[in-house]
C-alpha cells in the first residue's frame, strides 16, 4: 500500500471513530483515479504529486504552517481544458479540495483541504498586450515575476508585495490593498477580464459587458467562491517616475 492509499485509510478510520470528518461520504479513491488519468493524459502538462513527495510539500504548503492541512495528494493542472476536467470530477464526487495560488491565505481552508489540493504554479503566463496595454496574467504566478516582466517593458501594474513570494490569485481575488491604490484603485479596479472555469466545468471569459458580467463583479473580491481563475487581464500604466514593486 501507498502512502496515499494509506492516508485515505487512516482519514476514513478516523471519520468512523469520531465523525469530524467523513470521507466515507465522498468517493475520494475513484475521484484521485480519474484526475490521475486526466494528468497521464496530458503528456506531463498536468501533475498529480503523492503525499509525502516534493512536489506534494510545495503543493500544500502556505507562507503560514497554521494555514496549511494535510491533503490527501496535491495535483498541480497545466492547461485550462484539464481545470475544467478536473473542475467536473470534483462536481461528480462532491470531494472535498481546495485551490492555492502563491499560498498566502492566512485562514485554513480558505485555499488548502485536508481532500484534493489544486495547485496552480503551472498557470505562469505573464504577457503584455501592447495595443490595448494590459498584462495577461496566470493564476499561478507570484508578483515578483510579474513586476521583473512588466517593469522591463516601461509600464507598471498595481500588485502586491515582491518580497514575500505573495501570488497573483489570491491578492487580486480577496480585493488588492497596494500602497498605490489611492491614486489608481484597489486590484480588483485594475482587472479588465477573468478566464474562469465555473464549478459545471465551463471555461468562460469574462469582462465588465457581455453575457457573464455579473460573473465579472461577483470574483472581485469573491475569492475562489465561484469558479477557478486561470487568467487576469489587468491595467498597466506607464512609468512616470522611479517606482518600488509593493
Amino acid at each position: 500500500m501507498n502512502s496515499s492509499s494509506s492516508l485515505r485509510t487512516y482519514f476514513s478510520g478516523r471519520s468512523k471513530m469520531d465523525g469530524l470528518t467523513v470521507f466515507l461520504e465522498f468517493d475520494l479513491n475513484l475521484a484521485i483515479e480519474e484526475i490521475t488519468a486526466i494528468c497521464k493524459a496530458s503528456d506531463g502538462r498536468s501533475r498529480i504529486f503523492e503525499y509525502g513527495s516534493s512536489g506534494y510539500k510545495d503543493g500544500v504548503r502556505h507562507f503560514l504552517e497554521s494555514s496549511s492541512d494535510v491533503a490527501l495528494v496535491a495535483v498541480c493542472p497545466g492547461t485550462t481544458n484539464d481545470v475544467s476536467k478536473i473542475m467536473k470530477v470534483l462536481a461528480n464526487h462532491k470531494v472535498p479540495f481546495g485551490v492555492k495560488g502563491g499560498g498566502h491565505t492566512t485562514n485554513p481552508k480558505f485555499s488548502s483541504t485536508t481532500g484534493i489540493q489544486l495547485y496552480m504554479s503551472f498557470f505562469d503566463k505573464v504577457e503584455y498586450d501592447s495595443s490595448k496595454k494590459t498584462l495577461a496574467v496566470g493564476s499561478g504566478c507570484l508578483w515578483d515575476q510579474v513586476y521583473r516582466e512588466i517593469l522591463a517593458k516601461g509600464r507598471y501594474v498595481i500588485g502586491g508585495s515582491a518580497t514575500e513570494g505573495v501570488g497573483v490569485a489570491g491578492w487580486l481575488l480577496g480585493g488588492g490593498y497596494s500602497l498605490y491604490s489611492n491614486e489608481y484603485g484597489l486590484g480588483i479596479d485594475n482587472i479588465v477580464e477573468f478566464e474562469v472555469v465555473i464549478p459545471n466545468g465551463d471555461i468562460i471569459r469574462t469582462g465588465s459587458s457581455g453575457p457573464h458580467s455579473d460573473l465579472f463583479r461577483a470574483l472581485k473580491g469573491g475569492g475562489n467562491n465561484f469558479g477557478i481563475v486561470t487568467e487576469f487581464v489587468i491595467k498597466t500604466y506607464e512609468i512616470e517616475a522611479p517606482v518600488r514593486p509593493y
